[in-house]
């Protein structure tokens, strides 16, 4: 019996059909998918008040970021906290290697 060769899938797009299967077609230029499976310029939902699952913006990661900022602003001691973490996390990692 003649063993069929499996075919080369090397720089396919491979995304999953509806079908279950991995799709065979050429990637768009620069992208890892088919236009057809979110390669085509410009895919994607569009950001900010333009996507459909919009609300208002307090979630946006700008703004979320902001109010990082401005908490750890207004208490100092976190930071610190997080310095003494990192250096009793580094004693333990030094004393593991030394066993």
């Amino acid at each position: 019996m003649e063993q069929s060769e499996a075919p080369d899938l090397t720089g396919r797009c491979l995304a999953r059909t509806r079908r279950g299967t991995l799709c065979l077609r050429w990637p768009s230029k620069g992208r890892k998918r088919c236009r057809l499976h979110g390669g085509a310029p410009g895919s994607g939902a569009p950001r900010g008040e333009r996507h459909g699952r919009y609300k208002n913006g307090l979630w946006t990661i700008e703004t979320r970021e902001r109010q990082r900022q401005e908490y750890l602003a207004a208490n100092p001691w976190i930071g610190a906290l997080r310095t003494i973490q990192e250096l009793l996390a580094y004693a333990d990692e030094l004393k593991s290697n030394e066993r």
